[in-house]
């Protein structure tokens, strides 16, 4: 069992707390790209992402389709944020994040295929949209994506090395997710937030040492406008 997913559920709230603010460095803002660009740099930047990353970003716009608007990227899996309040819901949303990404893409932008590589949808067949309880966290149940050996995520990523990459976070915030079990030990996000939030790197106080990457939220929409063109699709 993937210890980023939680138990896995056959396809048949989380209270938030700011712990702090940083603002990257005034002197800075003016050589900063637009968030539309600096959105497009990221998710292309190799560096930051998994052999898998490619299949991923061909697919982002399947969870619009299945009513996602922010997904979160694990190391083997993506993840929605819709917490549902039954696996009946779950399910049927599951169905329609499956039945999307099986349809015709949008097309990539031909920059953006340049920089991933063109074989992006490489591995698409082994992939399947499952339902999941997060009993580690707020014991919501929510929607993936995910395959045999995937990796989506650069192996052990850094917050070190994602500040070296891009430069310090536009802001830094905290969520605390906490269990419905008063007992249950709370998750504490650290949320690094880049391109005007439309990617936020997560450190997580579970995590097995600190600075390391737990998860990677991305605004969907905001990554179908930076990544793809308008309105042709794949074949």
């Amino acid at each position: 069992m993937s210890r980023f997913l939680g138990p896995l559920i056959p396809l048949s709230f989380v209270g938030i707390a700011v712990l702090g603010l940083a603002g990257a460095d005034p002197d800075r803002a003016g050589a900063l790209p637009q968030p539309k660009t600096m959105l497009k740099n990221i998710l292309t930047d190799r560096t930051l992402w998994g052999q898998d990353w490619p299949l991923a970003v061909a697919h982002l716009t399947a969870w619009s389709r299945a009513g996602e608007s922010k997904v979160e990227i694990f190391l083997d899996a993506l993840r929605g944020t819709t917490p549902y309040e039954n696996t009946e819901q779950a399910t049927k949303a599951a169905s329609q994040l499956a039945a999307a990404t099986k349809e015709p893409q949008p097309r990539l932008k031909a920059e953006v295929v340049a920089r991933l590589g063109t074989r992006v949808n490489q591995r698409a067949a082994s992939m399947q949209a499952r339902v999941v309880r997060l009993y580690t966290e707020d014991e919501s149940t929510r929607i993936v994506w995910t395959g045999p050996s995937v990796q989506f995520l650069a192996p052990n990523l850094t917050l070190s090395a994602v500040h070296k990459r891009l430069g310090e976070p536009e802001k830094i915030t905290g969520r605390l997710i906490q269990g419905r079990s008063d007992s249950s030990r709370p998750v504490i996000l650290k949320l690094h937030s880049y391109a005007g939030g439309a990617v936020v790197f997560a450190e997580s106080n579970y995590a097995p040492r600190p600075d390391i990457v737990d998860r990677i939220i991305v605004d969907v929409p905001a990554a179908k406008a930076a990544l793809f063109e308008d309105t042709e699709v794949t074949q």
